[in-house]
């Protein structure tokens, strides 16, 4: 399985219990490619992590690392952030 596919088959585990996360997906030739994980609340947007990469691969694969702990900090907190 790629790491674009678990990164976002885990965000969609995450997203369905949590409404409020969001990502972005970008590419542009000056900062290559970005993932941006973000959180709302209240009417408040909070960024949970960001990674920048020169490949999709690669920022999905770092991305992925970081979502993992992020979804380890939401269990031990029981859901919240």
């Amino acid at each position: 399985m790629s790491a674009e596919t678990k990164f976002f088959d885990l965000y969609d585990d995450l997203q369905s219990g949590n409404p409020y996360l969001y990502v972005e997906l970008a590419y542009n030739r000056q900062t290559d490619w970005m993932i941006h994980i973000w959180r709302k609340n209240n009417g408040i947007e909070k960024m949970i992590f960001s990674v920048q990469e020169l490949t999709r691969r690669r920022a999905c694969k770092k991305a992925l690392k970081k979502l993992k702990s992020y979804a380890k900090k939401l269990k031990n907190n029981k859901g919240k952030p």
